[in-house]
């Protein structure tokens, strides 16, 4: 049995070993098998899979067509674009760019109408206590009654702030029978802020894509407002979907399907993936000059702290493929003890050419992250190291790699090394969650 579990788009490594300890906390699954057992999923992608299948888009889209998923929850709004490899007989997606997050989710549009009605209540006349009171009853009935319904046509509605004893006509706030009138335009000045950084990041994220299948899904994605707003900032350009039934029950249900099909065969890494490493020493170098310089195999000056890339963000890679880059680890002994070796896994957003993910005394940069651990025993090359010559005498050499391998749901990091029969060996996998991807 495999246990399928959606999150935010921006859950990551840290919420989802929460959700597996609660997996097995709760008896679903053991300790043994959660790693393979629980399988996270985004709830954008599984709101992709229902849109698809339950609208029967399997029949209408073609291979090469471009798929624009906008994600609007309560907190933050993900878009992802997916390219479809092949649309039958099984469907295959591929993310083609890293998703963009906004925070611009529908409790904003909550915040935007809890600060005008209690400043309207205020000017109304009301007691503090008053306010107060009036306040949580108003806030609740636009949270449960407009904010859903509201889709920019009528050009007044009406919002339950009180008792129908409650009336006022005062400095621009109108209450009749317990009911507070809000203007059109007052209604849309809570949502525009938002809908605006939505359409702009859904736009931006869809540039130089001719006519994609835009999925508007999430949430906030039921409002009747944001999806007009979208349809007329789209126009002819693209073709606009949305959910005919709930969030959440998109989200299962696509959860299901998507365990069933497994169909994206490729994603875009979210972040820069990379470890450390000692680099040269260039005395030309500011950033150099401040750090401490050893001297590494062959006399070589070198200082700690250097960044070594091995996946970058956005790259695009197959679901059941690997990238590896080799490394070399000099010791003075030709026995030196292997049972446990291990590298520490960085992740980081930066863009930019980035040389150091240290600082010179030997703290992290802010913007990397380690994400973990990944270790082997590889003592039965204790031994059997490669030897070399240097100033300094004899020194052996570990030649490895690591490798990050891409998954269905997760981002596994291992390392590789060639054994002395000449196998290439692998060590236990750590799992990345693909949220961090």
């Amino acid at each position: 049995m495999d246990i399928i579990i959606t999150h935010p788009n921006g859950w990551g490594l840290e919420q989802q070993q929460r959700l597996r300890t609660a997996s097995i906390k709760a008896g679903l699954t053991t300790e043994g098998q959660a790693a393979t057992q629980v399988k996270f999923l985004s709830e954008a992608e599984a709101s992709i899979h229902f849109c698809i299948e339950s609208l029967g888009l399997n029949s209408t889209v073609s291979p090469e067509s471009k798929l624009v998923v906008c994600d609007a929850g309560g907190s933050t709004v993900d878009t992802t674009v997916y390219n479809v490899k092949s649309p039958r007989p099984k469907l295959e997606l591929e993310e083609i760019k890293g998703s963009d997050c906004v925070q611009a989710g529908s409790i904003f549009v909550d915040e935007a109408a809890s600060e005008y009605i209690r400043s309207a209540l205020g000017r109304a006349g009301l007691r503090a206590v008053e306010v107060e009171n009036c306040a949580k009853k108003g806030i609740n009935a636009f949270i449960s009654m407009i904010k859903p319904e509201f889709d920019g046509l009528k050009e007044s509605v009406g919002c339950k702030v009180g008792e129908k004893t409650l009336n006022r006509a005062r400095d621009g706030v109108h209450i009749t029978n317990g009911r507070m009138r809000f203007l059109k335009h007052t209604v849309q000045s809570f949502f525009d802020p938002l809908v605006n950084e939505i359409l702009d990041s859904a736009e931006s994220q869809a540039e130089d894509i001719d006519n994609p299948y835009v999925f508007l899904v999430g949430g906030f994605g039921d409002s009747p407002y944001l999806q007009k707003c979208m349809k007329t900032r789209l126009g002819d350009s693209a073709k606009l979907t949305v959910n005919n039934k709930p969030g959440a029950k998109a989200v299962a249900d696509g959860a299901v399907i998507w365990a069933i099909v497994q169909s994206v065969t490729s994603r875009a890494a979210r972040y820069s993936y990379g470890v450390p490493v000692a680099i040269p020493y260039n005395r030309f170098s500011p950033e150099h000059t401040k750090r401490e310089v050893g001297l590494g195999p062959g006399g070589i000056p070198l200082v700690l702290g250097g960044w070594s890339e091995i996946i970058g963000k956005n790259t695009v890679v197959s679901a059941d493929s690997a990238i590896g880059v080799s490394y070399c680890r000099p010791f003075r002994t030709p026995r030196p003890t292997l049972s446990n070796f291990s590298a520490v896994l960085y992740s980081t957003t930066h863009l930019d050419d980035v040389e150091f993910m240290k600082d010179s005394d030997g703290s992290v940069k802010d913007g990397f992250y380690p994400v973990c651990t990944i270790s082997a025993n590889m003592q039965e090359l204790e031994g059997a190291l490669d030897p070399n010559y240097d100033m300094f005498g004899l020194y052996w050499e570990l030649h490895f790699r690591v490798c990050i391998q891409f998954g269905d749901t997760e981002l596994k990091a291992y390392l590789e090394w060639v054994d002395k029969e000449g196998e290439v060996c692998k060590g236990e996998a750590s799992t990345i969650a693909a949220s961090v991807l």
